[in-house]
Order: structure tokens, then C-alpha cells, then sequence
């Protein structure tokens, strides 16, 4: 009867959905997960207001992750992160039936039951806020059409439009996490691999060429739409500056303040919640692919665009926990289609491990501030801090005043329901201060930009100051 179920599609397709849901429930709950999603929403809330992004409010990621945001409160109204959340989990669910459905039509339906389950345990199987709507969450269905229209082209011949296509998808991940480059990269990679190989390499250059090239013209939609929507608001040189540039900066300075034995320990951390994977493919990849369905070139991209995403989460030295999502995509559908190099015993026990590892994790969620106070995070109590302070704040003003935080307190804008009354929402950008840089490398990150901004800043608050200014930073800011 289980067997039955698990064959009919509806049914397998229902049962993925309940998966999801019952492993993101505590997003359902939790108004912010992450200190990331509080800048976001208040970000989207200011642009819904008629503020420019990156003019009229400041924060360093691509543009489309603000969008993303600002599409779901305009339609459900500000600050509805629940909605965010709801919009997420139905973002996971959908890509993993495309994968169910990419997988089944390439090798079978084993081998896409095991894909999409591990994808599925993949997306929520690390530190509690995980779960967040970060970025890397956000991408993972665009670059994953982006990696199917690419397989349709280049293995089943179709149409060069499809190629234009994923190029569009890896553009909007792009301006989402310009860590999404990284799918872009693999295909470029690979279609040189494919050259290299070609006896007639006049005809398969010309060929990747036109691949590539469709590719890239599809890429630049997005891109261009961008500028041009910017360059009209009179913003683009502010959307190149703190929108693209600040984040090289950002991991410049993760280079050199953030001890790299950390990044490795992160790695080795996601390693273990991974490890039956890791153990199939390389299984797998030790006994080579010759008795398999799958095509070897296609396990080549696979393991192209993995350790390309490797080197994206390690970039930096900051390797923090939501950077491992991008694993999750290649990681699963490698592990998906050598499932065959090992018993059903061990397979049954991979489902096993990642399933108690899932409800530990998940236990782990139902109260996040609190569980990274106990793991010793020192500002995880900070969340309930916030929320005190956004009572009093809504208890003394009326809903047309503003507020301003100093510090990394976003989140009490959301809690409070106030908007920030400054185009600054996180201080860093003006104390010099970057995530993950110790307070002693502050003098580094001081640099002619920041000065404008603090000039900016200062005339601002002298201009507009706000109805509350709360200070929630530690010493030493």
C-alpha cells in the first residue's frame, strides 16, 4: 500500500510538500529567523514608501532580493513576513518537483525519489536559521531552471531559445547573489572540456560558441533591465557602487580578519550533515560511471559546478551557515544519480541519518534565539531585547513617527512597526563596522565611501531626526 502511494505522483509530490512544511514550521512562527531578513523587509518597506534603493536606502545586496521582498508586501502589506516564509517554502517545494521531474526523465524514478528527498534534507539540514529567506534560498529555483534548459540544449538538441533562457534564469540569480555566477562559470568550464574532446573542433566551437553566446545574451537581459530601470532613477553609479562593488570589499576584508581554520570547521560541519552523500558519490565516482544510465559529461557539469560552489561558500573565509545552500542543488542530484553504487541497506540508512538529523535540527528551531544562546552566541538574546523595546516604541509614538537604531537592531523596525527614520538601516556603513570583522579591524573598513556616508547620514538626522533613537550596540562601535 506505502509502495502504491509512494508511486503515484499526486501522493509522492503531497508527501514532499508535508515534508517541507513540517521542516520549516518554525519559520512559520519566527517573524525573523535572521538579522538579514530584518534589513530586507525594512529595505522593501522604505522602496514600497517611494524611496530609491540605494539612494533613499542603503544596503549592500543585488537588487532582485529586495524585489522578491517588496513583491510580497505590496501584495500582502508591510512587513508580513509570514508571507515571506509561506512564499519560501512553496519556492523549495517547486524546485524540488523540478528536480523529481528533471531527474525521472533522465535516469528513472528511483533515482528522482532519492533526488529530491535529498534535496529536500539538504535545504534544511544545518544551523537553525538555515531556514531563513536568505539569498541563497531565494536563487536556488532560477539557477535550477538555468541547469535544466542548459541539459536541454546541449543533450536533447532543442532549441537555442532554451539556451536564452537559462541564461535569463542565471541572470536574475545573479541579481539575486552574484554568487550564482558560479552555474555560468560551470558551463563555460565544461563547454571548453567538450572542445578539448571534439574531433571536429572547428564544428563544436562554433557550436559552444552559439551555446555560450545565447547563453550570455540571456544573461544580459536581466542585467540590462537593471541598469537601464536604475540609470532612469538617476541611481545607477549608487547600484554599481553599493550594490555590486561594497561586496567585493566585503570579502576582501573576510580574506583578512576572518580566521580561515573557522570556514574550514563550517565546511567540515555541513560535511557531516552531508556525509551519506558525499560516501554515494564517491562510491560512485570510484567505480566510474561506465555501468550506468547517466551520461558522463553530465556528471563532469555536475562536479564542475560543485566544487565551483565549494570555492563560492569558502571565498571570504566567512563560510557562514546560509552559504551552504548553494551545495545543495549539485550536491543532491550528483548523489541522486548514484544511488545504484550502493546497497539498499545503506541507502535505507542515508534516508535514516538524514531524517533524525532533520528532526533534531528541526527541535532545534522551535526556539532559535534561545538555542544559539545556549551554543554560546552572545547576542542571541538580542531578539527578545528587540522585541521589548518595539512594545515600548509603539506604546510612545504613533504610526507615522520613526525610529532610529544604532547598531545592527534592524529588527526592531519590524517589531515595532516603524519605519527607520534614516536611509541608514544597519550602522555598519557608517561605523566602519562589517560583519565578521572584529572591532579591533574597524580602521580598515573606514574608507572614503564610508565617510560619505556618514556625512550623509549626519545631515540626514539633522534634517529629519527621529521621533525615538534607541542604541542597542555593544561598546566599542
Amino acid at each position: 500500500m506505502g509502495k502504491k502511494i509512494i508511486n503515484n505522483k499526486f501522493y509522492l509530490f503531497a508527501l514532499m510538500f508535508l515534508l517541507i512544511l513540517v521542516l520549516r514550521i518554525p519559520a512559520l512562527y519566527h517573524t525573523i529567523i535572521d538579522i538579514d531578513e530584518a534589513a530586507f523587509a525594512e529595505f522593501a518597506n522604505k522602496w514600497l514608501g517611494g524611496a530609491i534603493p540605494y539612494v533613499g536606502v542603503y544596503d549592500n545586496k543585488p537588487i532582485v532580493t529586495y524585489l522578491f521582498y517588496y513583491i510580497i508586501f505590496y501584495m500582502f502589506g508591510i512587513n508580513n513576513l509570514f508571507a515571506v516564509h509561506v512564499a519560501t517554502l512553496f519556492l523549495v517545494f517547486i524546485s524540488a518537483v523540478v528536480v523529481y521531474w528533471f531527474v525521472e526523465k533522465i535516469a528513472g524514478i528511483d533515482e528522482a525519489k532519492a533526488t529530491s528527498l535529498f534535496f529536500i534534507f539538504l535545504m534544511h539540514t544545518y544551523e537553525p536559521k538555515y531556514i531563513a529567506t536568505n539569498t541563497e534560498t531565494i536563487y536556488t529555483l532560477p539557477v535550477l531552471l538555468a541547469f535544466v534548459w542548459y541539459y536541454v540544449v546541449v543533450w536533447k538538441k532543442e532549441s537555442i531559445l532554451y539556451a536564452v533562457l537559462s541564461g535569463m534564469c542565471v541572470g536574475i540569480a545573479f541579481l539575486i547573489n552574484y554568487k550564482a555566477g558560479v552555474i555560468l562559470a560551470a558551463f563555460g568550464i565544461f563547454g571548453i572540456y567538450v572542445l578539448s574532446k571534439a574531433s571536429d573542433k572547428k564544428d563544436e566551437l562554433i557550436h559552444q560558441i552559439k551555446i555560450l553566446g545565447s547563453i550570455s545574451i540571456g544573461f544580459i537581459i536581466p542585467v540590462c533591465i537593471a541598469i537601464v530601470y536604475f540609470y532612469h532613477k538617476g541611481a545607477l553609479n549608487e547600484f554599481i557602487t553599493l550594490g555590486f562593488l561594497y561586496n567585493f570589499k566585503y570579502i576582501q576584508s573576510g580574506m583578512v580578519s576572518v580566521p580561515y581554520l573557522k570556514a574550514i570547521a563550517r565546511f567540515l560541519l555541513f560535511g557531516i550533515c552531508s556525509l551519506p552523500l558525499w560516501f554515494i558519490i564517491v562510491r560512485q565516482l570510484s567505480y566510474g560511471y561506465e555501468k550506468s544510465n547517466t551520461d558522463k559529461n553530465l556528471i563532469l557539469l555536475l562536479v564542475i559546478w560543485l566544487f565551483g560552489s565549494i570555492f563560492a561558500v569558502m571565498l571570504g573565509w566567512r563560510a557562514y551557515g546560509h552559504y551552504f545552500i548553494q551545495l545543495a542543488l549539485p550536491l543532491s542530484i550528483l548523489a541522486g544519480l548514484s544511488i545504484h553504487s550502493v546497497s539498499a541497506l545503506f541507502l535505507k540508512r542515508s534516508y535514516v541519518f538524514l531524517t533524525v538529523l532533520a528532526v533534531l535540527l528541526t527541535v532545534s528551531r522551535i526556539n532559535i534565539p534561545l538555542t544559539y544562546h545556549f551554543l554560546g552566541d552572545s547576542n542571541a538574546l538580542s531578539d527578545f531585547a528587540y522585541k521589548n523595546v518595539a512594545i515600548r516604541v509603539q506604546a510612545i509614538t504613533s504610526p507615522d513617527d520613526t525610529m532610529f537604531v544604532w547598531g545592527s537592531g534592524a529588527s526592531a523596525y519590524i517589531y515595532a512597526n516603524r519605519r527607520c527614520s534614516s536611509k541608514i538601516i544597519i550602522t555598519d556603513y557608517v561605523s566602519g563596522r562589517q560583519f565578521g570583522v572584529s572591532n579591533e579591524d574597524m580602521g580598515e573598513n573606514v574608507n572614503k565611501y564610508i565617510q560619505y556616508l556618514r556625512d550623509e547620514f549626519i545631515k540626514e538626522f539633522m534634517q529629519h531626526p527621529p521621533t525615538v533613537f534607541i542604541d542597542t550596540s555593544p561598546s566599542g562601535y
